[in-house]
């Protein structure tokens, strides 16, 4: 049996993006875990493509589901950021990777705070050649990420 996928999240604010590990609750849910980074915009796509391979390597299967569901969102609350004046997400992609495989997915913003959704016709498979390359593979696939009107 193959071992379960790894997922994390990288969404894209003006000036930063906040990348995250993904873990499996043994809910069956997919929540947010450690590690969460902070990242200008600016930064190179090799950093880029570290904080996403080091939340890839440290997503689980099997951790416990928070009970208050003010928890679910964990490491996010314990960055150093003023998230009233960061704003809202603007754009979203899903990562997920199994065996060398590494799934980008990117998706729509729907209206309102409904989140986001997949847009698997534009996701982007690839292999994990190095940071730098992920992180280049993460920037171009937040250009096909969509804001529902």
């Amino acid at each position: 049996m193959a071992p379960p996928a790894r997922r994390a999240a990288v969404y894209r604010f003006d000036t930063q993006y906040l990348i995250h590990a993904s873990s499996l609750s043994v809910r069956d849910l997919w929540i947010a875990s450690s590690p969460a980074f902070m990242l200008r915009a600016a930064e190179d796509a090799g950093e880029l493509g570290r904080c996403v391979d080091l939340a890839l390597q440290a997503s689980e299967v099997g951790v416990p589901h928070p009970e208050d569901p003010n928890e679910l969102m964990g490491p996010l609350s314990e960055l150093d950021v003023d998230w009233d004046a960061l704003g809202a997400p603007t754009a979203c992609v899903e990562v997920e990777e199994e065996e060398g495989r590494v799934v980008l997915r990117p998706t729509r913003r729907l209206r309102g705070d409904a989140g986001f959704e997949p847009i698997p016709t534009m996701e982007v498979v690839t292999a994990v050649a190095d940071r730098r390359r992920l992180g280049e593979v993460v920037l171009r696939v937040f250009a096909s990420c969509e804001v529902e009107g």
